[in-house]
């Protein structure tokens, strides 16, 4: 056992022959040199170990002594074997095996689906269930994290984590929420949608409130669910009926008349950063806005294989790449085209069944900015279904009441 840890700690083997080995020893000694296993081979012959460290000295040593010194092994043999040959394919294994281990970690995490949630939200809540950046995805259970997530984020309709290797594929359905529902029961009035002049009533439940040739505005009646009679209870109807109107729209749109363009000044800067795990290592001093002008472009590598295995090991590299601005003057028929694109855009969105009557459509150019307005005369359906309060039906039967108590 001895001689196996004075291999493995660096001692070495050596000969000493002369014609009086004593003498060596004792020169040894003297210089504080430490000998181990001794051991005496004949007369003129003692084989011993000492450390590696100390075979120079007693070269010297054995040359004043007029011995012969030979070194019969050394550990540092053995040490440089294994730098060269052992110490490699361990360190291959074991990052082999840390690569492996590594996949059942979660480094990575993708959403899919969520266009209302934002997804901060959406992680935060991951993370409270369990599901982040390190967490261990064998233990992962879909139900109980299906059930805290719906919990947590009521918009949410359903919700499940695919794992491909160490990427989290989460896929989310959002619940829609139901349009405001008014049952054919229900008492309910046709009010006006717009400003507008009515060109032409068509009621089919209801009592008209308004006649071909008036005009009305924004939320007033024109078909009551409310019909009251001098003779009997008022009913309640639920309203039905068409109503066309002469509308008058105005879309505007405005833009400056001075853009700025970017001049490029060839100067670039580069920053570099170390992520590992959810630590990020800055290689830089300052992470403060800069006051010049620049485009940051941020570069992220990973050593990974897509779908199957990601290290949590990033590279970050910013390029900042810094411009000047310089004022221009803008092409006024090209800034009118642009801007009467986006008028018959806003148009189309709110005339969707209409008719259109006529059109006028005016450019002008004031303090830097050319505005742009388009008038429209439609006809169209205003009449918009909303529900009769409590209040406006217990008020029509007090009136009924009231009047029944004055005959």
């Amino acid at each position: 056992m001895s001689a196996i840890f004075g291999y493995l700690s660096g001692m070495a083997h050596i000969r000493i022959k002369g014609l009086i080995p004593e003498s060596f020893l004792n020169s040894c000694a003297d210089a504080a040199i430490e000998l181990a296993s001794i051991r005496r081979i004949d007369k003129f012959t003692a084989e011993l170990k000492v450390h590696t460290g100390d075979i120079e000295p007693c070269k010297n040593i054995a040359k004043k002594c007029f011995c012969d010194l030979t070194v019969l092994s050394s550990g540092k043999e053995w040490i440089r074997t294994f730098r060269r040959k052992i110490l490699p394919v361990i360190f291959m294994i074991s990052l082999i095996g840390l690569v492996f281990w590594s996949k059942f970690y979660v480094w990575e995490i993708e959403l899919k689906g969520n266009k209302n949630i934002p997804d901060g939200e959406i992680l935060c809540a991951l993370s409270e269930c369990g599901v982040g950046c390190g967490s261990f995805w064998p233990g992962f259970s879909a139900d109980s994290i299906r059930s805290k997530m719906l919990y947590r984020i009521p918009e949410l309709s359903w919700i499940t984590v695919n794992m491909h290797g160490s990427l989290a594929e989460v896929i989310i359905v959002e619940r829609k929420s139901p349009p405001e529902m008014i049952y054919e029961n229900e008492c309910s009035n046709i009010i006006s949608d717009k400003d507008a002049f009515i060109m032409e009533i068509n009621t089919l439940e209801g009592k008209s409130v308004v006649k071909s040739g008036d005009a009305v505005k924004k939320g007033d009646i024109l078909i009551s669910g409310i019909v009251e009679s001098s003779y009997s209870p008022p009913r309640f109807l639920h309203s039905l009926g068409s109503i066309k109107a002469e509308t008058n729209n105005i879309f505007s749109a405005i833009r400056p008349s001075i853009k700025q363009k970017r001049i490029a000044t060839g100067e670039k800067s580069r920053k570099y950063a170390l992520i590992i795990g959810n630590k990020r290592i800055n290689f830089y001093s300052s992470s403060s806005i800069s006051d010049s002008f620049c485009d940051k472009i941020i570069s992220v590598w990973s050593p990974e294989i897509k779908g199957l295995i990601k290290l949590p090991l990033s590279i970050v590299k910013e390029t900042s790449c810094y411009y000047t601005c310089e004022e221009y003057e803008t092409d006024y028929y090209v800034a009118a085209q642009e801007l009467e694109y986006c008028l018959r855009e806003e148009l189309s969105r709110e005339i969707k069944d209409g008719e259109i009557l006529g059109e006028k459509l005016n450019f002008s150019k004031n303090e830097g900015l050319i505005i742009s307005t388009l008038r429209v005369r439609c006809v169209e359906n205003i009449g918009r279904t909303v529900a009769v309060s409590e209040d406006e039906i217990a008020q029509s039967k007090y009136r009924f009441s009231q009047k029944a108590d004055d005959e």
